[in-house]
């Protein structure tokens, strides 16, 4: 059975009649990169926050490391690392002199090559004695990593790290994130609103939403191209319809709309459709796709909780 770097049981934090997050179990295997999907207000930023005891679990139980958290807080948060918003620094003082600091007050006394190997490691090398009131967003954001890791954690834990990041800096971090895990064994908990951050990155992920898990699972399995979701848009619905109730593809028709008939099917059977459609000559528009659990997430964050 594969070590759990974290585990919750029936997880509960409300405000009043407020439910936050509702009865949650999530498993987070120990060396992987887990993904934590859900739409703004879905409870993500709430989960993580009793993870690391800074708000406290109406009811439920959460095992870090195979400990329950409560009880040997000390001792579990000694061993995680966090950015929970964005992070914070002197800014007047260098970068060198922040990690300096923060690596202190974790109880530490690293040597000056200790540190330049750390800001090697973030992407950070040669800026490292700059003042980070000179720092651009996406350089803090890899000195809070570096703050996070300077106590040589077994798990991170990020909150929408990538938030205000330009497209270079989203794959910088995303490349830090895997030589984490990859090269020195690191579990990461990630938390985002965007599934394709989450598919090129995690391992595996769960999808919240109102405080509940809705989807769990290896991402490799839960995003799979033979379920796929087709949406056929003719430029006769009712000719198009009719064509396919009288063959076989009668059976994959799950919905149908003004504008378009909504199909289920593998990837593979695309072209076979298609040159059923050609031959019947039944026009089109075109046909779309997404894989299920691309549709069903985007229909998720489309909703009010959105």
């Amino acid at each position: 059975m594969t070590d759990l770097a974290i585990s919750t049981h029936a997880l509960t934090k409300t405000y009043g009649r407020l439910v936050a997050v509702n009865n949650l179990n999530l498993q987070v295997a120990a060396g992987e990169v887990f993904g934590f999907l859900g739409p703004n207000g879905a409870g993500k930023s709430t989960t993580l926050r009793m993870l690391l005891t800074l708000i406290s679990p109406t009811q439920g139980e959460i095992v870090v490391f195979g400990k329950n958290l409560w009880k040997y807080r000390n001792e579990i948060l000694r061993q995680v690392g966090s950015i929970i918003e964005k992070p914070d620094f002197y800014l007047y003082l260098s970068a060198y002199d922040n990690l300096k600091i923060q690596a202190q007050m974790c109880g530490i006394h690293p040597t000056r090559k200790q540190l330049e190997a750390m800001f090697e490691l973030v992407g950070l090398s040669g800026r490292e004695h700059d003042k980070v009131k000179t720092y651009s967003h996406g350089m803090k954001q890899r000195l809070g990593l570096a703050q996070a890791l300077i106590h040589n954690p077994k798990l991170i834990i990020l909150d929408e790290p990538t938030t205000g990041l330009d497209p270079q800096g989203i794959i910088d971090l995303r490349s830090l994130i895997l030589r984490m895990k990859n090269e020195k064994g690191i579990t990461v908990l990630l938390s985002s609103h965007i599934l394709s951050e989450i598919e090129l990155i995690a391992d595996s992920m769960a999808i919240l939403s109102s405080g509940k898990v809705m989807v769990q699972g290896r991402v490799r399995d839960l995003l799979n191209p033979e379920d796929m979701v087709v949406a056929v848009e003719p430029c006769d619905t009712y000719t198009c319809l009719a064509a396919l109730q009288n063959s076989m593809w009668s059976t994959r028709i799950t919905s149908v709309t003004e504008t378009a008939v909504m199909m289920r099917m593998s990837k593979g059977q695309l072209p076979e459709l298609n040159r059923y459609l050609a031959e019947n000559r039944v026009a089109m528009y075109g046909i779309s796709f997404k894989r299920a659990l691309e549709d069903y997430f985007l229909k998720l964050t489309a909703s009010g909780n959105a």
